[in-house]
């Protein structure tokens, strides 16, 4: 018997199913499907998306920039959330830890995300929005505002809030004149700016980097990360920027959490230069505690002469360590 044609609520229903893993905080509201002539193009799968305004917000959620961001997307769902205008957050899996639940729960949780948000998996939806789709290199914050029925505004790089909250007023006060509208937000705080960035994974044409890095012990390739059970293994780098963070992750759950010793010169990390995620262990060393899967921010406010970090896994043969990639930077004063 021929295949039987689908309906197009049948069609629809089935997209919705294909890519429902890729959405959190809602049901599928779009999808990137080939078109004609092959070409990916942006098929509605929710009314909803055609009704209202939207912030589409690209992030690679373990830029260092990121928890700057999700403040202020939080901020805008608050302001305007209730006129008919909405934050849709689309996650950049530039490690593939992104695309797992152990990542994206806790998220979820710990910055309050209540809006929308899509794992672009294979980076369609970049496509759809004219973004380039390669892995490598630094891919800076991208924002598009969707109205409907009208063209859209997109935005490249830092500082885009301002610009495109008027953006949203203005289509607010076309529709409502005498619609009640907060003053343009300030974020208290500016983006932490990344210098450089290592990520450790092998490929054809992009071998980890080993020029830049010192490794002793036993390490092996996984995919994108590096994976030591070496209590003797070691990874040392030279820092080039005043900020570190580090995407890891332990391999098991066990109730000998994972934990990363630092160490800055050859001894422990001076007072002050620790930031958030170091903290003292039992013995009263600085250690990380990897409890679950994401960036740790590590180190801060380094001067030139203290840059030569030296990692240690000292519990690693009963909780192995992944090491996906190194962000190297800075946070900007303000004026």
């Amino acid at each position: 018997m021929a295949n039987k044609e689908l309906t197009r609520e049948e069609a629809l229903e089935k997209a919705k199913q294909e890519v429902s893993h890729q959405w959190l905080n809602s049901t599928p509201l779009m999808a990137a499907f080939p078109g004609t002539a092959g070409r990916l193009q942006l098929f509605p799968l929710d009314p909803i998306f055609q009704k209202q305004g939207w912030l589409i917000f690209f992030k690679d959620p373990t830029h260092p920039s990121a928890p700057h961001e999700w403040k202020i997307l939080h901020e805008f769902q608050r302001r305007y959330g209730d006129h008919g205008f909405s934050v849709l957050l689309v996650l950049d899996p530039h490690y593939s830890l992104v695309r797992e639940k152990e990542f994206t729960e806790p998220l979820i949780r710990k910055n309050g995300l209540t809006f929308p948000i899509v794992i672009d998996t294979n980076r369609a939806l970049a496509q759809c929005f004219g973004l380039t789709v390669s892995s490598k290199g630094e891919k800076p914050t991208h924002s598009v505002i969707i109205f409907p029925g009208q063209k859209t505004v997109p935005h490249k790089g830092t500082g885009w809030s301002e610009p495109l909250e008027k953006v949203i007023q203005q289509y607010l006060r076309a529709k409502d004149p005498g619609l009640p509208l907060p003053p343009i937000f300030e974020p208290p705080t500016l983006p932490g700016v990344e210098i450089d960035r290592t990520d450790f994974y092998r490929g054809a044409a992009d071998p980890v980097p080993e020029l830049h890095f010192e490794y002793a012990g036993i390490w092996y390739q996984e995919g994108d990360r590096l994976v030591t059970g070496d209590t003797h293994a070691t990874l040392s780098f030279n820092c080039p920027s005043s900020h570190f963070t580090l995407v890891a992750r332990a391999l098991a759950r066990s109730s000998n959490v994972a934990r990363v010793q630092v160490e800055v010169n050859g001894a422990p990390v001076p007072v002050g230069f620790a930031d958030r995620d170091l903290q003292a262990d039992d013995d009263g060393g600085l250690r990380i505690r990897l409890e679950e899967p994401r960036p740790y921010s590590v180190l801060q406010n380094l001067p030139a002469n203290l840059r030569k970090v030296t990692l240690r896994f000292p519990n690693a043969d009963r909780a192995a360590t992944a090491i996906y990639g190194v962000s190297y930077w800075k946070t900007e004063k303000k004026t």
